[in-house]
C-alpha cells in the first residue's frame, strides 16, 4: 500500500444361501421287506414310490412318477447331468418365470434409458433392478413402506425443512436493491465482512412484510433465517464483483488492436454505477463523486499486481485515509475532494456545466444518517 500511502499524502496527503436338508443316516423311504424299520404300508392310497400294478384305465402320467432323485437315495440321473425338475431349471425358476425376469429386465433397462442415466445415478439404478426382481408381494410391502415412510416426512404433512424452504422472490428483489444502495452510499466505511453483513440484514428486519416474511419470522424460524444471511452474503458478493466491472470498464485500457482506450469520466462511472440498480433510481451526488474517485484510484494502482484483491484494498485505503485524516471528518472529506479534483483533470469533466446534487433521494438519505451513525461501517461525508 505504499503507492495508496503516498496518494492519500499527497492528497492531504447387499443372503446366505439356505442350509443343505441333511439327510439322515439310512433309507428314508424303506421298502416293504424293511420291516424291522418300518411295518408294511397297509393304505389303500398308492405311494408315489411304490411300483403300481397297470390299470386298464388310461390316465394323466404322474409328473412325480418322472421326478428326478437325489442321487443318494440310490436313484437318479448322474450328478454332472442338469437337473429339470418340472421344468424348472437350475435356479430354481420354471421355464415362465424365467422368461418373466429376462421380460423385467428388459423393461428396467428401458426405464432407464427414458429417464435418463443422469437423473437416476449408478447405485439409484440397481436399486431399481433389486426392487424390480422381487416377488409381487414383496414389490407391494416394500411401495406401501415407501409410501408410509413419504407420508410420515415433512414434504407430505405440510412442514416443510429449511432445504426445501425457498426465499420468498420479493426478498430477493429488495435485497438485490439495497444491497447496491449500501455499497454506492458515500458514508460506507468497509466493503468486506460480516459488518457489511448486518447492516443488509438490518434492512431485511425492516421490510419482513414488505418482502413476504411473518414479523416474527426471525425467531420462528432459526434455520431459514440462516438461509438468508447467506443469501445477503452472496447477494453482496454479486454487487461487489458487478461495481468492480464497472468500474474496470470506465478506466483506461487497450482494445483488440492494442489501441489505448481514455479513461472515461468520473460523471459516466456514476451514472453507470447507479445504473445497476434502476435507471433513474439513484441520484449521483458529489460525495459519490468524489468517493468513487478515490476508489476508482486505488484500482489503477494495484491493477498490475494479480496477486491483490481490489476490495481489502479498498478497505486498507480507507482505513489509511481515516489514519491520515485522524477521523476528522472534514480532513477527510477534503482527502475525497482532492481526489475528484484529480480524476476530474486526468479524465475530463462531461457533466456539461452540471455540478453534481449534494443529497440523494429519500432511500439514500436514510442510509447515509444510518452508516454515519455506526462507529464500525460508517465515514462521514
Amino acid at each position: 500500500m505504499s503507492d495508496i500511502s503516498r496518494f492519500i499524502q499527497q492528497a492531504c496527503q447387499s443372503s446366505p444361501p439356505p442350509p443343505e436338508r441333511s439327510v439322515p443316516n439310512g433309507d428314508p423311504f424303506p421298502s416293504e421287506n424293511n420291516s424291522s424299520t418300518l411295518d408294511r404300508d397297509t393304505s389303500p392310497s398308492p405311494s408315489p414310490f411304490r411300483p403300481q400294478p397297470p390299470s386298464t384305465m388310461t390316465s394323466t402320467p404322474n409328473p412325480l412318477n418322472s421326478m428326478a432323485i437325489d442321487p443318494r437315495l440310490g436313484e437318479g440321473p448322474p450328478p454332472q447331468t442338469p437337473v429339470q425338475t418340472l421344468g424348472r431349471s437350475q435356479e430354481g425358476l420354471t421355464a415362465s418365470q424365467s422368461r418373466k425376469r429376462g421380460g423385467i429386465e428388459e423393461h428396467v433397462d428401458k426405464v432407464i434409458r427414458e429417464i435418463g442415466t443422469k437423473r437416476l445415478k449408478t447405485a439409484s439404478q440397481e436399486k431399481f433392478r433389486m426392487i424390480a426382481r422381487k416377488s409381487t408381494p414383496e414389490r407391494e410391502a416394500f411401495c406401501i413402506g415407501a409410501l408410509i415412510s413419504l407420508l410420515d416426512g415433512p414434504g407430505i404433512s405440510g412442514e416443510i425443512t429449511a432445504a426445501q424452504w425457498e426465499a420468498p422472490k420479493a426478498l430477493k428483489t429488495g435485497m438485490a436493491k439495497h444491497s447496491l444502495l449500501i455499497l454506492l452510499s458515500p458514508s460506507l466505511g468497509v466493503y468486506l465482512g460480516d459488518e457489511l453483513t448486518n447492516i443488509l440484514m438490518a434492512t431485511v428486519r425492516r421490510n419482513l412484510k414488505t418482502w413476504g416474511l411473518s414479523e416474527n419470522f426471525e425467531k420462528a424460524h432459526q434455520d431459514r433465517w440462516e438461509i438468508i444471511w447467506k443469501l445477503a452474503q452472496e447477494v453482496l458478493t454479486q454487487k461487489r464483483s458487478d461495481i468492480k466491472s464497472v468500474i474496470q470498464k470506465h478506466c483506461a485500457s487497450q482494445d483488440k488492436d492494442r489501441n489505448t482506450l481514455q479513461a472515461q469520466s468520473i460523471t459516466k462511472l456514476c451514472k453507470a454505477l447507479c445504473g445497476l440498480v434502476k435507471v433513474g433510481l439513484l441520484t449521483s451526488t458529489l460525495a459519490m463523486a468524489a468517493r468513487w474517485a478515490f476508489i476508482r484510484q486505488i484500482y489503477i494502482l494495484e491493477k498490475g499486481d494479480k496477486k491483490l484483491d481490489f476490495w481489502p484494498n479498498v478497505n486498507a485505503g480507507l482505513a489509511e485515509a481515516r489514519k491520515q485524516a485522524q477521523n476528522d471528518p472534514i480532513k477527510l472529506n477534503k482527502i475525497f475532494g482532492r481526489c475528484l479534483e484529480q480524476d476530474q483533470k486526468e479524465n475530463g469533466d462531461d457533466a456539461g456545466g452540471i455540478s453534481f446534487t449534494m443529497e440523494g433521494n429519500t432511500e439514500q438519505q436514510e442510509y447515509e444518517k444510518l452508516l454515519t451513525a455506526s462507529p464500525t461501517t460508517g465515514d462521514s461525508v
